[in-house]
């Protein structure tokens, strides 16, 4: 049968021969019969009848040349496609879809396994760290936090640091730590008096427990009382190996099938990730929101702040963010620090709130084992200690002999402008102790290096053999 020829209904019957070529495929006979009104199967495809365009085939009855019409170099019907199709496709069965879906699952979860496994599936090579290889403490330390105390010598200035875990500064050299950054920074101008920094933190100490503390601290006789204060220092006990693993931990992600599929465990440990942060979350605001812990938090700061007090010792408190976050509109705990903020200021307790000085700096840039470990690092610590210098500096805490005379705010090569430093510490002092409000930024560098290096004249470099250009 010729291609055309499909083209014609089954019911038209086998072509007969006529006298136009083009029409030999068409049945005279069959045509009567199969077209006749009352076939109710024809009814709807004569429903045009006699509606063509083209040059109609002469031979075909007026009740076909409605379905036929003939162009130059072609053929075309108006039937219905349902016409030209002899064998539809039967629809799959139930089963058949069922197997179909279950495939294409299959090779959608292989994909994304083998993607897993090539993306996030290397695990880091064990064995490298960046942490001291071993710790060196002063000779007369008798533990790992600081020198033992001792009678203040004369004409020193002593300055005490009062915290936890922050101030201690754990898988960090002592020298490390923001204490004795800051005791190096006030000790670089040459005549000036002898100032030291003593670091009394404690792991895991409470506010609390550092009532205790400042008692025993002030009996080293020091010059100015620095209280370090964390967002969990409100919390009523450290919490146990156990507590901590029923509070954070999930024991399911020790499922052997996470070890086997990557994909399940990267869905597994984010969905864990989520709810621990969520609970992380919680956990750290409850203090300062329940009355209960408030309260508590709130006496401990009147005791110290009484202790500091009557021994006419003045007492700064600095209050650090959790690293766990980045510092930005996000952060989380912003309405714990406007509240810690407001219980220090009940108790005449002047506040440096520590936010702008970590704003939009990663929060692995500053923890002390990224992602393990989240205290705060050598950078943090650097950067908390030359907060502290513009404060003290420029509230007149420590000696003006102490306070660095000469401040830069580049050192990138052996020449550079001095600045004028009242005007740094000014500065400095304004951006941590106002109350940060989300999303603020800070300009601190951008403006010092902008505006005050104009104003100070070049400062001659040292004479070398080969300057550096």
């Amino acid at each position: 049968m010729s291609p055309r020829s499909e083209w014609i209904p089954k019911e038209l019957g086998p072509p007969l021969s006529t006298g136009c070529g083009v029409c030999n495929a068409i049945s005279h006979s069959n045509i009567s019969e199969s077209l006749k009104p009352e076939s109710k199967k024809n009814t709807r495809y004569i429903s045009n009848l006699g509606q063509h365009s083209g040059s109609t085939i002469p031979s075909t009855p007026g009740a076909l040349r409605g379905l036929f019409t003939f162009t130059p170099g072609r053929w075309s019907s108006s039937l219905p496609p349902a016409m030209h199709t002899h064998h539809p496709r039967p629809p799959l069965d139930r089963k058949a879809k069922l197997i179909l879906g279950l495939f294409g699952l299959l090779v959608s979860f292989v994909t994304l396994e083998l993607l897993c496994r090539v993306t996030v599936g290397a695990k880091p090579a064990k064995g490298w760290t960046d942490r001291p290889y071993a710790y060196f403490l002063p000779s007369d330390a008798h533990s790992l936090q600081d020198s033992d105390p001792t009678p203040k010598p004369p004409g020193v200035f002593r300055v005490v640091v009062v915290g936890d875990s922050f101030t201690f500064g754990p898988h960090m050299q002592l020298e490390d730590t923001f204490s004795k950054k800051l005791e190096g920074m006030l000790n670089q101008n040459r005549g000036a008096a002898r100032l030291e920094v003593i670091n009394r933190g404690v792991n895991g100490a409470s506010t609390e427990q550092e009532v205790e503390i400042t008692r025993q601290a002030m009996q080293e006789h020091p010059d100015l009382l620095i209280l370090e204060i964390t967002l969990n220092d409100a919390e009523p006990h450290i919490l146990s190996d156990k507590e901590r693993a029923e509070l954070f931990g999930a024991p399911w992600l020790k499922w052997k099938a996470f070890s086997w599929f990557k994909l399940l465990e990267l869905i597994a440990k984010r969905v864990h990730n989520s709810q621990t942060i969520n609970r992380y979350i919680e956990y750290h605001s409850k203090f300062f929101r329940e009355p209960a812990t408030r309260s508590r938090f709130s006496t401990s700061i009147r005791r110290i702040a009484n202790t500091a007090r009557s021994g006419n010792v003045p007492l700064v408190a600095m209050v650090f963010p959790l690293f766990d976050f980045a510092v930005d509109q996000r952060y989380p705990f912003h309405e714990t620090h406007e509240i810690i903020g407001q219980i220090l200021a009940e108790n005449d307790v002047r506040a440096v709130d520590l936010r702008a000085a970590y704003t939009r700096i990663p929060p692995e840039r500053l923890q002390v084992i990224p992602g393990v470990d989240n205290h705060p690092n050598e950078i943090a610590h650097r950067i908390a200690a030359e907060r502290l210098v513009a404060v003290l500096a420029d509230s007149h805490l420590v000696p003006d002999a102490n306070v660095p005379s000469r401040v830069f705010t580049s050192r990138t090569s052996l020449k550079s402008r001095s600045v004028p430093p009242n005007k740094v510490w000014t500065k400095a002092a304004k951006v941590v102790t106002t109350q940060v409000v989300a999303g603020e930024k800070e300009t601190l560098s951008d403006d010092l290096s902008e505006t005050l290096a104009d104003e100070a004249p070049s400062s001659p470099a040292p004479s070398t053999s080969n300057p550096e250009q």
